[in-house]
């Protein structure tokens, strides 16, 4: 039993890039924002779960007219150098969700000393 009880993840889900869970608090705020706002998110993970959704997100954004700051660097879709950036933390934000995942389904394994979940 992993400690603070819940149910594990969708490693799945997590491992499929095209996978997009419901997040009421995103689809709010990108219903929410209009042409000349600025979209701020903390971090690139907590707008996007994988690569494709990031792009899919920052495209739809800037077909928008909305800005996209991610921490205190506006995201410009229009510069080769701003896609690259976005892009690199598309990749780190998307292996950080699937390493997490991961992590927290064979923590109970490892806690138990073996690797096929016979705890």
């Amino acid at each position: 039993m992993r400690l603070g009880g819940g149910n594990p993840p969708d490693v799945s889900a997590a491992a499929d890039q095209n996978a997009r869970s419901e997040r009421p608090g995103l689809d709010q705020a990108l219903a929410a924002v209009r042409t000349g706002d600025t979209l701020v998110v903390p971090k690139l993970d907590r707008l996007a779960r994988s690569v494709p959704d990031a792009r899919d997100i920052g495209d739809t954004l800037a077909k928008r007219g909305v800005s996209l700051s991610l921490g205190v660097q506006i995201y410009d879709p229009d510069d080769p150098m701003g896609k690259l950036f976005f892009n690199i933390l598309a990749r780190f934000a998307e292996y950080r969700t699937i390493a997490r995942t991961t992590a927290w389904a064979l923590n109970p394994a490892v806690e138990c000393g073996v690797s096929d979940r016979g705890c």
